[in-house]
């Protein structure tokens, strides 16, 4: 993956505010937000896989 086009980073936001950062790291990362994380909300967040199918 080229970085170089990538910004330094990307914020998600859901109904209740920021719930984190995704990095432009190889393989790209995601970052919690610690206030999301501190709320009930979060619990019902299910993870999903970034990866390219090929």
């Amino acid at each position: 993956m080229n970085t170089a086009s990538l910004p330094a980073a990307l914020s998600v936001f859901g109904p209740a505010g920021l719930i984190g950062t995704l990095l432009p790291t190889e393989p790209l990362s995601f970052r919690y937000d610690e206030t999301w994380l501190d709320t009930p909300a979060a619990l019902s967040n299910k993870p999903f896989n970034l990866s390219k199918e090929t």
